[in-house]
């Protein structure tokens, strides 16, 4: 869009909003033959079987999670402002 802009001696923005707004009136296409449903259960990835995950989160308390988290965070802007815990 940048690029675009330039060429065109127009501003980002304006380029951005006639992109967006081409999108949003472009007609979605449903392929589904029941339209009694307007929650589609169908899914377009592969699925894969995994293991039983061995981490810990599932089983900790909100308040465990919180802490965790935290933690991660402090220790974070501490590598960041170059200090070690």
């Amino acid at each position: 869009m940048k690029m675009r802009a330039a060429r065109e001696g127009r501003k980002l923005k304006d380029v951005a909003a006639e992109i967006f707004r081409a999108g949003l009136e472009t007609p979605i296409k449903h392929d589904r033959t029941d339209t009694s449903s307007s929650y589609d259960q169908s899914l377009e990835v592969p699925l894969f079987a995994c293991e039983t995950s061995k981490a810990k989160a599932p089983a900790m308390t909100v308040e465990e999670l919180l802490r965790l988290e935290q933690t991660a965070l402090l220790e974070e802007d501490s590598i960041r402002a170059g200090r070690t815990l």
